[in-house]
């Protein structure tokens, strides 16, 4: 029992702490995350083996470093169970210094919770298509985005996803999603992260003056044009209205007017050429004055929208925020400085 109390003692805190900044240098010194020729290109044949041994490639995952934040947090806890006795609460300076450790101590555990525990995800939905948690869970189902513009503007003044969400007797109901206005589902925080204008229409591709193929299209979706010598098509890049700045193709606004759409020529999965595109015959004045191997004309021009969803779940964001209330809480009463 003493040699526990003594663990929870400053001495061993420094020492700890001496330790967390000398891993900490090493960790910053020696690049992570790269592959195993690096290290022996770098530092040698033997050194490397010992290295990538150790994880100092990825020493901040290691078992070492690991060791040194549970003695940190041994240390912790038993200098806060230490400091609890009866004269605790009646002296302020006691009391914010035992708030001082726990705050420390809440922060440092939830950190770690988190550390293993948290789920992050950037997901890309068009209309129709559900959120997915971790484990291969649905989620909320994307069912459309909505911009609204400033009165006689082309300015967003703000936007929203409408999704839907199952209650707990099956029946659905619709909610937004707005920035710093997100849904729950699952224990799961669904944010509003971004948008992206999505074009589907009537595609033409023409090459050398005749007609190579015909059809509906849709950004992001490869076109097999040409299966006998390989050739496909994927309209990559859509402006719904372009404006051109110099040699740049810049987005006016969000509204479908003099569109410009960057269409990409692969050959057997190889990108051979690529040329902007438009629905507007001035733009394609421009387009069309530069060298181009295929010719397209877009029909039946149709803008939607992609919703961009960050996912969230961190178990131990209520501890960390737990430990800053006791901080504060800490410094004020260290502060005042005075009995109760």
């Amino acid at each position: 029992m003493k040699r526990l109390k003594k663990i929870g003692s400053l001495k061993y805190t420094f020492y700890i702490l001496l330790l967390l900044a000398v891993s900490s240098v090493i960790g910053t010194i020696v690049p992570q995350g790269r592959d195993a020729a690096f290290y022996v290109h770098v530092y040698g044949r033997q050194a490397a083996k010992l290295m990538l041994f150790l994880k100092a490639d990825d020493f901040y995952r290691s078992a070492f470093f690991y060791t040194v934040l549970f003695l940190l947090a041994l240390n912790l806890t038993i200098c806060v169970i230490n400091s609890i006795n009866r004269s605790l609460f009646r002296n302020r300076k006691k009391t914010a210094l035992f708030l001082v450790h726990l705050s420390i101590l809440l922060v440092f555990t939830g950190a770690l919770v988190s550390a293993f525990t948290k789920f992050s995800d950037f997901q890309k939905l068009r209309p129709g298509e559900k959120v997915v948690l971790s484990g291969g869970v649905s989620g909320p189902e994307f069912r459309r985005f909505e911009i609204e513009y400033y009165p006689d503007s082309d300015q967003v003044k703000d936007y929203r996803s409408i999704v839907s969400l199952k209650n707990d007797d099956g029946t659905a109901r619709e909610c937004f999603v707005k920035v710093n206005h997100p849904v729950h589902d699952h224990g799961f925080a669904v944010y509003q992260a971004g948008f992206e204008a999505m074009a589907r229409m009537r595609l033409t591709i023409s090459h050398a003056g005749k007609t190579v193929w015909q059809g509906d299209a849709e950004q992001g979706k490869r076109i097999d044009f040409d299966k006998k010598h390989g050739l496909s098509a994927e309209i990559a890049e859509f402006i719904p209205d372009a404006v051109i700045n110099g040699n740049r193709i810049e987005l006016h606004s969000y509204r479908l007017k003099e569109a410009a759409l960057l269409i990409q020529i692969y050959k057997d999965d190889k990108l051979i050429s690529e040329s902007w595109t438009s629905n507007s015959e001035h733009l394609n004045k421009i387009f069309r004055s530069q060298e181009i191997v295929f010719d397209y004309r877009i029909e039946d021009l149709r803008i939607s929208f992609a919703t961009v969803f960050h996912v969230l779940k961190d178990p131990g964001l209520n501890l960390v925020w737990s430990g800053f209330i006791c901080l504060f809480v800490g410094i004020i009463l260290f502060l005042l400085n005075k009995k109760f």
